[in-house]
């Protein structure tokens, strides 16, 4: 059942709903309650009396359609393949498993490193990086497949910038920009990179997504490594540990919007409306574009102010 926001503990509300929540509430909407059973479901009443709903902080005027592009890797490739403007890596579906392992054999010998990741997958989890020849393709396959066995894979060339950034637009329009770097460790001269994660994981770090800096996915952590995990760094020494930049496996983010080029932020601008997404982070690497997320986290803090957060309960005050 749905329940008053309020009588739900701080610590029991990821960090974004909650500050969601006084965001309203500073701003005069009433009757704010969360669906208790996964925190994501939210109905609350505007200041001109028009109760809204929404899931996660994505607003009502999200059609099925866009939704379901954009939760599907693929699909939104597709999709912007049509969009002349937009660069992306070269990305194959494995939907023939006879043929699979000759996709990415192709794939591999054209880029030397490929990225094999689920059609559907959020958050970082299941990323598979560094592949270099069958064997790891093969096993990176398994991995993902132990899950569900009919998962679509996708594999994807492999960029060598690291220059990787997150834009959020909302109501089509340009909001922030942030780049993104994978969580890491620091390296004492004692520890190895296994117990540094370990370390690591008891400073303020909480679960994700419920604090401004998560814990490290030490599972993925160990995937990554491998024999790097028992690699003792010299003092000061900076260890990445795992593969991706999501803030969900620990990593963090830095805010750059005055930096990002204007030519970026018109790019999109036209990806938020082509399609047809009026909330959207877009990952570019470079200025080329690796996902898109109907979802994006929205919470970060500039000069005390959840800016992305803001600019969205003033869209959704817009909305008839």
């Amino acid at each position: 059942m749905f329940e008053d926001f309020d009588n739900i503990p701080g610590s029991e509300i990821p960090q974004s709903r909650a500050v969601l929540r006084n965001i309203l509430k500073s701003r005069g909407w009433k009757n704010i309650k969360i669906l208790f059973t996964n925190k994501l479901f939210v109905v609350a009443t505007r200041p001109d009396g028009r109760e809204v709903r929404f899931c996660s902080e994505i607003p009502p005027t999200t059609n099925y359609n866009a939704a379901a592009i954009s939760d599907d890797k693929y699909a939104t490739y597709a999709f912007l393949k049509n969009f002349p403007k937009v660069k992306q890596p070269e990305t194959m579906l494995l939907k023939n498993q006879k043929q699979e392992l000759k996709i990415c054999e192709d794939l591999i010998k054209k880029y030397s490193r490929i990225v094999l990741k689920p059609v559907n997958g959020s958050h970082g989890n299941d990323v598979h990086m560094n592949i270099t020849d069958i064997e790891s393709t093969k096993n990176a396959i398994t991995k993902i497949r132990n899950k569900d066995k009919n998962l679509p894979i996708i594999a994807q060339q492999q960029l060598d910038s690291k220059c990787d950034t997150r834009v959020i637009c909302i109501n089509y329009q340009f909001v922030a920009a942030y780049s993104r770097t994978p969580a890491e460790v620091t390296g004492d001269g004692k520890h190895t990179v296994s117990e540094l994660i370990d370390i690591e994981n008891k400073t303020i770090r909480t679960t994700a997504y419920f604090s401004d800096l998560s814990k490290i996915n030490k599972t993925a952590a160990l995937e990554y490594l491998k024999q790097q995990k028992d690699y003792i760094p010299k003092s000061g020494e900076k260890v990445q540990v795992v593969p991706v930049c999501n803030t969900g496996q620990g990593g963090t983010i830095k805010e750059i919007t005055n930096e990002f080029p204007d030519n970026l932020k018109r790019l999109s601008e036209e990806i938020a409306k082509y399609l047809e997404l009026p909330l959207v982070g877009i990952d570019f690497l470079d200025n080329q574009v690796l996902e898109v997320n109907k979802s994006p986290a929205l919470y970060h803090k500039k000069d005390g102010h959840a800016i992305c957060l803001e600019k969205l309960v003033e869209y959704l005050e817009t909305i008839v």
